[in-house]
């Protein structure tokens, strides 16, 4: 892959940037935050929004391991997106990874972004203590001015209740969703319009509008891509997440619930559910047509099964150290249950009910500082 790795985030960057400033929903422009790449002497991270000044830093370590692993799983993001759609993959390889390759870098960049733009930057540095107003918003210490005394932390595993943390989690898990449902929204990347002009050549005289307005066997193709690439971006900051952030004192949800719920925020774009409310509790209701429901499950067989079920390697040390690849049959069974709207049946499913039941509060207390109306 003779990519320039730096220069594809400034492009992506400078793409994304350009897409908020002609979208209606924007309500204000915040500055423009400085994108620079630096070295991680400990490889420990991969992109962080720094509290201090509005800097995403990108380290030159993770942009080595994205570019392996993309390399390295090519022969599968092959047959998980292409699989049964009538088209050879050989012919398709080298464009698809490109394509991989920048909406990784953009689903990256959107995260830190929407960490902005959502108010997240605005409210949690007003929190932070002077002496660690250098530090990013990436860090453990942060859980939205609370703390947990080893009382309160039990008394919240018996009653099965939020932690504080979960409002850590909370902000991770918005920026996150917050930035795949833009990425569908808005343009494609031109890596994905040079793929899908070369596999349907009649297809696409004109670069569609959006990635949401697709049909048939391209929309297909680009779920899936999206999801993979969704796949591959959790492996990654998961893999290098510092430990301590994995133990009590972690920040971060479990890679698999970060990836059920972009999961979930894939099959509500794909099946373009427009009966989604939030009730008092704070949950997200649904009441399905029977268009939506046929649209959702279609999803859940064309798009995500396709690619979880693709031969995903099981030794990369963060699918074990955080059972990623093992959960994926929890996975289905959360989705099933989240559209039938019954209970979980795993931590998987616990943990994003728990967040989840912040809704509510989240959004209330962010909303003075958002920056777009979704």
């Amino acid at each position: 892959m003779k990519i320039s790795l730096e220069q594809t985030f400034c492009l992506a960057f400078d793409r994304c940037w350009e897409s908020f400033l002609h979208d209606p929903r924007m309500i204000r422009m915040p500055e423009r935050p400085t994108l620079l790449f630096a070295e991680d002497p400990k490889n420990e991270k991969t992109a962080e929004l720094l509290l201090q000044k509005p800097v995403i830093r990108v380290y030159q370590g993770f942009l080595v391991d994205i570019q392996e692993i993309i390399e390295k799983h090519a022969q599968v993001l092959s047959q998980a997106c292409l699989n049964d759609l009538d088209l050879k993959a050989h012919e398709a390889d080298t464009r698809l990874l490109a394509c991989v390759l920048e909406i990784t870098a953009s689903l990256v960049l959107l995260h830190e972004l929407f960490h902005i733009l959502c108010g997240h930057w605005d409210v949690v540095r007003s929190l932070a203590p002077d002496d660690h107003q250098a530090l990013s918003l990436d860090e453990a210490i942060f859980t939205m001015g609370e703390t947990t005394s080893d009382a309160i932390a039990s008394r919240i595993e018996i009653n099965n209740a939020p932690s504080p943390h979960h409002r850590s989690y909370f902000l991770e898990l918005e920026a996150d969703n917050t930035a795949l449902q833009w990425l569908m929204q808005a343009a494609p990347p031109n890596t994905l319009s040079t793929l899908l002009s070369a596999l349907w050549p009649n297809g696409f005289h004109e670069p569609p509008s959006a990635i949401a307005d697709l049909e048939g066997s391209a929309r297909i193709l680009a779920f899936r891509l999206l999801f993979s690439a969704s796949w591959l971006v959790v492996l990654l900051m998961e893999q290098k997440r510092p430990e301590a952030l994995l133990k009590k004192t972690r920040s971060h949800p479990l890679p698999a619930a970060r990836l059920l719920a972009n999961t979930f925020t894939l099959m509500e774009q794909f099946a373009e559910l427009d009966s989604i409310f939030v009730g008092e509790s704070g949950y997200k209701t649904l009441t399905l047509t029977d268009r939506e429901s046929r649209d959702m499950v279609g999803c859940l067989r064309k798009v995500i099964v396709p690619v979880l079920k693709a031969p995903w390697p099981v030794s990369d040390s963060s699918a074990v150290r955080e059972g990623l690849v093992a959960f994926s049959p929890f996975l289905i069974t959360e989705l099933r249950n989240i559209l039938s709207q019954k209970p979980p049946e795993s931590g998987l499913g616990d943990e994003l009910e728990k967040i989840e039941l912040l809704r509510r509060e989240m959004t209330d207390r962010f909303q003075p500082h958002r920056c777009f109306t979704p």
